[in-house]
């Protein structure tokens, strides 16, 4: 089964295809399609996203994630400074 555009769900046809990266559901043969209806009205992810560390001004981490020492002089290379990549000369 595929669900069709009105939000019901359809049996593709012995004969019928389906796009690629389309997405279908397998139903118990003694299921009827047309008595299933999706609803989409109440969102059900993420509603709020909390940081635990906030970045404190200038943070400096190596690309392997590793924390520096802020008064260090950084040798030549990139790093994220403030959550920014940033590349040193």
């Amino acid at each position: 089964c595929y669900l069709a555009t009105n939000g019901y769900m359809k049996k593709l046809s012995a004969t019928g295809s389906i796009k690629g990266l389309r997405s279908y559901f397998i139903l118990p043969p003694s299921t009827d399609p047309t008595g299933v209806k999706m609803l989409f009205d109440t969102p059900t992810g993420i509603e709020e996203v909390e940081l635990e560390d906030a970045v404190t001004p200038n943070s400096i981490y190596d690309l392997s994630g590793r924390r520096l020492n802020a008064t260090e002089t950084l040798a030549p290379g990139i790093y994220i400074i403030n959550g920014k990549k940033v590349m040193i000369k």
